[in-house]
Order: C-alpha cells, then sequence, then structure tokens
C-alpha cells in the first residue's frame, strides 16, 4: 500500500514537471540530512532506491535519533546497499529532531559539501523536489537558503488535513509577527542551504526548541547577514498528509510559547 501511494504521488510530480518545464542540473556536492525516529514501519525505501538510482551525484546522511524499533538496522542494511551516496548517523539517546538535524549537517559540512538539506523521513515532499531546490538555490548567486512552502495554489497538488491547514496558517502568522519573517510557511521540512561561514557558525550550538528549530536556524542566519534578502520561499507543486506524525496538541501549544520567546529576542534584530 506504501509503495503503491508513493508511486500515484510520483507520478502527479512528474506531471507537473512536464507541465512547469524545469530543467533540473545535476550536483555532486549537495548532501541531504533525513533524520529518523522510529521509521521502520514507514521508511519507504523503494523511493530512495529509485531516487538514487535516478541521481547518483546526491548523497543522503539518515540519522537514527535514538530509535526503540528496528531503524537503525534497516537504515544500515539499506546504506549498505548505497555505500558511495549513503551514510547512517547513529545518535544512541534521542535528542529530538532538532539535534538530529543539526548533527547531520555538521557531519556534511567535514565532509565539504557545498549545499545541505534536510528533508522529512516520511517524504510528504517528494524527494524529486531536491535536484529542483538545487537548481534555485545557485540560480542566481543571491539566495543561500531555499525553502519549501505548502501553499494551495491553482495547479498544485498541495493535501492536508484541514484541522493541521488552520493551526499552521495560524502559526505562521503567529512567526511572521513576532519574528518579522515574511515567510508563508515556517514549518516545511524541506530545505537546502548553501554551506557558508554564517551557516558553520549557526549550527555550532544546540538549537533552544525543539519543534522550532527552523525558525530559530533562519533566526541565527538574519542575525549574523545582517538582513533577510537570502531566502527563497519556493511554492512546492505537490505535498501530501502523511499519517503517523509525532507532533501532538501539547507540543504545538508549547511551540507557540516557544515562538513567543524567540520573538521577543528577534525583535531586536
Amino acid at each position: 500500500m506504501r509503495q503503491e501511494a508513493y508511486a500515484a504521488f510520483t507520478h502527479r510530480e512528474r506531471r507537473a514537471d512536464r507541465r512547469r518545464g524545469i530543467t533540473i542540473e545535476p550536483y555532486g556536492d549537495m548532501a541531504i540530512v533525513v533524520p529518523c525516529y522510529n521509521e521502520a514501519e514507514r521508511f519507504n525505501a523503494a523511493a530512495f532506491e529509485e531516487f538514487l538510482n535516478r541521481y547518483k551525484d546526491i548523497n543522503f546522511v539518515f540519522v537514527n535519533d535514538g530509535s526503540k524499533d528496528d531503524t537503525l538496522a534497516e537504515l544500515q542494511v539499506f546504506s549498505a546497499r548505497f555505500p558511495r551516496q549513503t551514510s547512517v548517523l547513529d545518535m544512541p539517546k534521542n535528542g529530538g529532531k532538532a539535534e538530529a538535524v543539526r548533527h547531520g549537517m555538521l557531519e556534511m559540512i567535514s565532509h565539504n559539501k557545498r549545499y545541505i538539506g534536510y528533508w522529512d523521513a516520511d517524504l510528504a515532499t517528494a524527494l524529486s523536489a531536491i535536484p529542483e531546490f538545487g537548481t534555485l538555490i545557485r540560480r542566481d548567486g543571491q539566495h543561500t537558503v531555499v525553502v519549501g512552502a505548502r501553499l494551495r495554489l491553482l495547479g498544485h497538488d498541495i493535501q492536508r488535513d484541514l484541522s493541521r491547514r488552520i493551526f499552521s496558517r495560524a502559526f505562521n502568522l503567529v512567526a511572521r509577527a513576532t519574528l518579522r519573517l515574511r515567510i508563508r510557511d515556517t514549518q516545511c521540512g524541506a530545505k537546502l542551504f548553501e554551506v557558508d561561514e554564517d551557516l558553520k557558525a549557526a549550527l555550532v550550538h544546540p538549537f533552544e526548541t525543539a519543534w522550532l528549530f527552523d525558525i530559530e536556524l533562519l533566526q541565527r542566519l538574519i542575525e549574523r547577514k545582517g538582513n533577510r534578502n537570502f531566502i527563497y520561499e519556493h511554492a512546492l507543486f505537490a505535498w501530501s498528509e502523511v499519517a503517523g506524525s509525532k507532533v501532538s496538541l501539547k507540543k504545538s501549544l508549547h511551540a507557540v510559547f516557544k515562538l513567543c520567546l524567540l520573538g521577543l529576542r528577534g525583535a531586536r534584530l
């Protein structure tokens, strides 16, 4: 069932690619961090295999975030099939998505990758969008960060649960007001960064927030660069809600509280 759903999703993605006529350029210096916590039942090996066979110059680091199921074993078996393109970073103790992403990005920086991103393991954003992000980030040399945005625009296939869509919209309004970030979707789990000294410095210290690290990372970069012009927000052409989210209502409300604290600090930027 999972593979059939992915096949249908990628078919819609390919049709969208043909409609918008995007030219995908290859990369040998790009790595994507995939944080994984208890993903043994959801890890879509077929999707990653298809992508890796098609794009042999894009690397992945799968970060096992102290999973309590067979995630680590499954990742290691899969990575052994693609040793030149994939690696597994094991964090024995669960530290949360923020730390998994941060450690994964630092690992890839140590391997001198020029472009580093992170992607949710559930593949709500299809892997086929990764080369597209890469093309966008090097298009004009002005933008060093590309962030995905799940906007329900005409011709786009964005499938989101109504309650999550309402909460996300309210959350983003608060984020834009408190942090003065004119970003339509702060929490999309698809982002790509060009590695520079500012990014390296922004990743040195652990994030203060578990579920808002996306905003906190952007805030750190804004503080260092002194402007917001380096961010490019890209409307995704397809996105599909995946069951099994680990974000509870309690965590969401706590995230709003943390956002307000970040806003007090961000007001000085």
